[in-house]
């Protein structure tokens, strides 16, 4: 139940986020790529 309200409540933030910046699909797509990316890199500096 409270995984369901959290996918619910990123689905939201997302679309906000989206709406926001009037971005595409693609540009959403590539930006959480990028931020993933970037997330990747720091764990493995700090943790290597």
């Amino acid at each position: 139940m409270v995984l369901i309200r959290l996918i619910k409540a990123d689905k939201l933030l997302a679309e906000g986020i989206q709406k926001k910046f009037n971005l595409t699909n693609y540009q959403m797509l590539c930006l959480s790529w990028a931020i993933g990316l970037v997330m990747g890199i720091v764990i493995a500096i700090l943790f290597f």
